[in-house]
């Protein structure tokens, strides 16, 4: 399929609804929007695929909505769906709604609010300027810098977030929990079988609830199992884990530029 380019100023949400493949977004100091879609291997459903796709602009108050969607191809005994490729090349500050069955998904650059569910697939994503919300039965999710709040979910799976400005609650039942740099909020990290590891800015007060039925607990801030009294801190942090260790730290002060 040729490349498709939208006028695109002001504020822009993109509606992302992909089967199974790879979706690649990359963000820019641009007013346009470009969508190219490709099958991922030389069959014909591949291919039925790409031709099938549609894509529609819609005008939402000062700005605009773009839907994105390759259809699932009807259901028979034995088929997959084909795998394609959606790569997007668009503004800085988008907000992303992504469906998919089993697609990875990576976005370069800088989202506003991201959302997506995806079945079975790896999510990756740069930064966020608003919150984030993740759910994935199986598949890996990383996560840079986040504006707003962060609500990650996956049944097996790994899941990293490198800077958290709010509050924050990431799950997984199989699987290594890292959040780093937690600055205000609640944070809220459990996992069945898997390793905890948190770290908070400098400078920030803290009440710390961590607990672990068959794992150590080392941390280097006080943990304690009551709430402060008279309230006042910056973070909540409650951390659990049924069969994973638990690393609680202060995060390292950040280094000057040019030193």
């Amino acid at each position: 399929m040729p490349i498709t380019t939208h006028h695109t100023p002001g504020a822009l949400d993109l509606d992302i609804r992909v089967q199974a493949g790879r979706v690649d977004i990359e963000t820019a100091d641009t007013t346009e929007t470009t969508v190219e879609i490709e099958p991922l291997d030389g069959g014909d459903a591949a291919r039925a695929a790409v031709e099938s796709a549609r894509q529609e602009l819609r005008p939402i108050g000062e700005g605009h909505r773009l839907v994105i969607e390759v259809p699932r191809r009807p259901r028979l005994f034995g088929w997959s769906e084909p795998e394609v490729l959606v790569r997007i090349h668009c503004p800085h500050g988008i907000g992303v709604v992504a469906k998919t069955a089993s697609a990875d998904l990576e976005l370069r650059g800088r989202a506003g609010a991201f959302s997506t569910k995806t079945a079975s697939g790896d999510v990756t994503v740069e930064a966020a300027g608003g919150d984030v919300d993740v759910k994935t039965a199986s598949g890996d999710v990383s996560i840079g810098a986040v504006a707003g709040r962060a609500n990650v979910n996956t049944m097996s799976g790994d899941i990293v977030l490198d800077e958290a400005a709010g509050s924050v609650s990431v799950d997984t039942m199989s699987g290594d929990l890292r959040v780093e740099r937690l600055a205000s909020g609640t944070a809220e990290m459990r996992s069945m079988s898997g390793d905890i590891v948190a770290t908070v800015r400098p400078g920030a007060t803290l009440w710390i609830d961590a607990s672990s039925m068959s794992g150590e607990v080392s941390s280097d801030l006080p943990v304690s199992d009551t709430a402060p009294s008279g309230g006042g801190t910056d973070i909540e942090l409650r951390a659990s884990s049924m069969s994973g260790d638990i690393d609680l730290r202060r995060a390292e002060e950040a280094s000057t530029a040019g030193a």
